[in-house]
């Protein structure tokens, strides 16, 4: 049986929604019924029309054609009325070129890809031009790391 895919988003979405996060019960995210299901719902739903959009104002009828997945079901998403199961909302992400991921509402990176943190540190070290002070950085960088990993159990 196919995972619903509220079930699948809410691992990936309870840390970085911006709908009101799920009720805490001894540390573990529950789904709390329709609050926090609308919210997957609506970000799924607004997250695939801009994707139908940006691809020309791609139309319910060519996404079912392209994606193999019936027409009904695409417009019950759009409208927010329900979500997809997830191998159907995997062929709406190919279909329309996007990560599901994204359209679960998560922002679209790349395994190894930079955060943009990460990528103004590189910019900052990279503005350092005196030897000294850039060694000075990588050895604090690389004792705060390590103090981190003694910290795991």
């Amino acid at each position: 049986m196919t995972r619903s895919l509220d079930v699948v988003c809410h691992d990936y979405m309870r840390n970085h929604m911006t709908c009101q996060a799920p009720k805490m019960q001894k540390g573990i995210s529950v789904l709390t019924g329709s609050g926090y299901n609308s919210c997957v719902r609506k970000t799924f739903a607004a997250r695939l029309s801009q994707a139908m959009e940006t691809r020309g104002g791609m139309t319910q009828g060519q996404l079912a054609v392209k994606s193999e997945v019936d027409q009904p079901s695409i417009s019950r998403a759009i409208s927010g009325e329900s979500l997809p199961r997830v191998d159907r909302a995997a062929r709406l992400a190919k279909a329309l070129e996007v990560s599901l991921d994204w359209l679960c509402g998560l922002p679209s990176r790349t395994p190894g890809e930079l955060t943009p943190e990460e990528d103004q540190l590189i910019k900052w070290f990279r503005a350092i031009v005196d030897d000294g002070s850039r060694q000075m950085v990588l050895t604090i960088v690389k004792d705060v790391a390590a103090q981190k990993q003694n910290r795991k159990p």
